[in-house]
């Protein structure tokens, strides 16, 4: 039926955090500070699908689109 869609995509999304922080500087150790050190690997996979379907309502046309998000 003409007007109808369909879209799919898939994702990969690869990342890396080293972040030092010093929220209270010298209050637990005076003499080398209270830094920390945090570090993070992260990988995300997923895909996305929607439809698209052209509607009328009396004299209003619109798209009706449907989807769904899934990530892991």
């Amino acid at each position: 039926m003409p007007g109808r869609q369909f879209t799919a995509s898939a994702f990969h999304i690869s990342s890396s955090l080293n972040l030092f922080n010093d929220f209270t500087h010298f209050l637990v150790d005076p003499v080398h500070g209270d830094q920390e050190d945090q570090f993070e690997n992260r990988n995300v996979l997923g895909n996305a699908a929607s439809y698209t379907v052209p509607v009328t309502l009396g004299e209003f046309r619109g798209k009706l689109l449907m989807g769904g998000i899934d990530a892991l």
